[in-house]
């Protein structure tokens, strides 16, 4: 297959086959098929210079992919699987009011929502997602969205006193500091995220109860920890400050 000017953004591997993500088009591969869908419209707008998917989840007949860019923000962008049409997610309210606006936010995990139960007296959760945002250039910042349609809402944001690393104090900050989310699974009827000063699990009302870690065995160069009922836990054991946003999070 000819690569037409396209450059990989992520790879999507799941059991009924794997998805391959360009900045032009959409390709699946399953045994004995092989489909290529030309995106209609901009994956990542004027992002494509950087290059840097973090998140890519596959829902019935679309696929999510999360951006985070550092210093230049991200966003989440959402991909008809039947058309290749590309739509970007806003969020409501936005930092221009309590209106509808751009979402500028690193996107790091994309999970469904793990409470069933509400979605048939709920409506307007059927069908959504949640996804672990957050960033660490200028001022620490981070929340677990959810999104419903085209739009973003906050479900929780999390705080903390003091960062695990003090190179993210500021001197002139007041109050708590957002703690940046970076993984999200299902745990149960909760979701479990992953941020900087650790886990987090979270219920359906998006109240946060911090979690300790559970212990850790080592295989090779990194830790795994099994002892969590619906996800794997893979940590580098390698000194802080470079694991503080660990572990990392499998779903079972």
């Amino acid at each position: 297959m000819e690569a037409g000017g396209d450059r990989l953004q992520a790879l999507d591997c799941q059991t009924d086959g794997l998805r391959l993500l360009t900045t032009r088009r959409l390709i699946e591969v399953r045994p004995g098929l092989q489909k290529t869908l030309k995106l209609r419209g901009d994956l990542l707008e004027n992002y494509n210079f950087t290059d840097r998917v973090d998140a890519v989840y596959a829902a019935p007949g679309e696929l999510w992919v999360g951006y985070n860019g550092g210093e230049w923000g991200g966003g989440l962008w959402r991909i008809k699987r039947t058309t290749g049409a590309v739509t970007k997610i806003r969020r409501k309210p936005s930092f221009m009011g309590p209106g509808v606006g751009p979402f500028l936010s690193p996107v790091n995990a994309v999970a469904p929502l793990p409470w069933p139960h509400l979605e048939k007296g709920d409506r307007k959760r059927k069908g959504c997602l949640a996804a672990a945002i957050g960033g660490t250039y200028s001022e620490l910042s981070g929340e677990i969205g959810v999104v419903c349609g085209n739009i973003l809402t906050t479900l929780s944001k999390p705080v903390m006193d003091h960062p695990p690393d003090r190179r993210y104090e500021s001197a002139s900050h007041e109050g708590p500091y957002a703690v940046p989310m970076y993984g999200l699974a299902v745990d149960g009827d909760a979701l479990l995220a992953s941020g900087m000063d650790g886990l987090y699990r979270i219920t359906a009302d998006g109240k946060a109860a911090k979690i300790p870690l559970p212990a850790f065995k080592r295989f090779g160069a990194i830790e795994i920890s099994f002892a969590l009922p619906h996800v794997v836990l893979v940590r580098n054991p390698a000194p802080a400050p470079i694991n503080f946003w660990e572990p990392i999070l499998v779903q079972r």
